[in-house]
């Protein structure tokens, strides 16, 4: 099928969907905002019964946050009615060539916010989707679908031909609950490999290759450099505390001060072996792959890639070389850092070649299975 890409204007249906997730995105947000707005507000009335600094801080707070509320519903009404306004929608028809989810983290702690973006790839063209149709379209789905131009909305998405062919908008995605479309996309979804059907090749010994050296030293050089930092700042705190200590106890017990010098002689000495052990337990799997020099090929099956600003939870991690961007194939219940050349070539619901060191079992590259 070729590709085709082009602006036509809305229909009198298209205004009509736009408008009614306008309002029931104004009223979600108003009313949640008012509930967050009326609880910060009561437990200000409720906790300080007289006027103060706290009650004049609730307040406040009380105030910025439903000042947020508002920012949110302004610049989010703006994309409908800048849609609206233009009067012009994105038709795009052809065939689906990769499929990825962005990952993006902000803030630290209890503060970090995380966003998820969606994205349908027809060869070098990128389309901006919601999940739920994210989820429904597949590598090698010939689809024609209708969005928004500002807010993305999807208002009309027909699968042609591939993994199922169906014709279904925001309006019948709106009446199913989670579990039917679970269900349906289950049912749908006939990938050329799934868990069920998938059998993997034997797994198979390799020697390593220069660029699996190198991996190897990065790593080692990495959990040095990391067991360095960690044991500064869980000794400075300690050792300022600890000084401390002793200082009021020279100055209140006389002759005390012999008995804590063999005291921090020990302290010192155990303290210094328990970090070595462990720094020595982290390389040792390391150095035993570099002397041995060899490698496991293991096949598994990729359920999903993902592109993301900060790196995920995962036992390596593989910088792109462009700052800020990490990329990541999940199988199984794991994510594995890969090159950008690699994430390219892997595809969603497909096998994937993992090198695995021998001993201590990072992995050292993830390869397109040709299978």
């Amino acid at each position: 099928m070729a590709f085709e890409s082009k602006e036509i204007p809305l229909t009198e249906e298209d205004r009509q969907k736009i408008l009614k997730l306008k309002k029931r995105t104004i009223i979600g947000a108003g009313i949640f905002g008012l509930f967050f707005f009326s609880i910060l507000t009561g437990f200000g009335i409720s906790e300080f019964n007289e006027p103060g600094p706290g009650k004049y801080f609730i307040g406040t707070f009380a105030l910025f946050a439903l000042g947020i509320f508002g920012f949110i519903i302004f610049f989010t009404a703006k994309k409908f009615r800048k849609d609206l306004e233009n009067g012009l929608k994105k038709h795009v028809r052809g065939k689906i060539t990769d499929k990825q989810r962005q990952v993006i983290r902000s803030g630290s702690g209890k503060n970090q916010t995380t966003t998820y973006y969606y994205y349908l790839f027809f060869d070098s063209y990128q389309l901006t989707i919601d999940r739920n149709h994210y989820a429904m379209a597949e590598p090698g789905d010939e689809i024609e679908i209708e969005t928004a131009v500002e807010s993305a909305t999807v208002l009309n998405f027909n699968k042609l031909s591939g993994s199922s062919a169906t014709s279904i908008g925001p309006q019948v995605i709106k009446q199913q609950t989670v579990f039917d479309q679970l269900g349906a996309l289950a049912a749908s979804t006939t990938p050329a490999y799934t868990h069920t059907n998938f059998n993997a090749r034997p797994d198979k010994e390799e020697l390593l290759s220069d660029e699996d050296v190198r991996t190897l030293r990065n790593e080692k050089s990495r959990r040095i450099t990391r067991w360095i930092i960690f044991t500064l700042v869980f000794a400075i705190p300690f050792v300022i505390v600890y000084y401390a200590v002793i200082v009021i106890l020279v100055l209140s017990i006389p002759g005390i001060y012999r008995y804590i010098i063999v005291f921090q002689i020990c302290w010192a000495a155990i303290f210094i072996l328990f970090r070595v052990y462990f720094l020595r337990k982290r390389i040792q799997p390391v150095n035993r792959d570099l002397a041995e020099g060899k490698k496991i090929l293991q096949e598994k099956f990729v359920q999903e890639k993902i592109f993301s600003n900060t790196k995920m939870s995962s036992a390596y991690t593989t910088n792109s070389g462009m700052s800020g961007e990490y990329y990541y194939v999940k199988a199984g219940n794991s994510f594995t850092g890969v090159s950008r050349a690699d994430f390219d070539a892997i595809k969603d619901n497909y096998p994937a070649i993992f090198h695995v060191a021998a001993v201590s079992g990072i992995i050292l590259q993830v390869k397109p299975s040709h299978k």
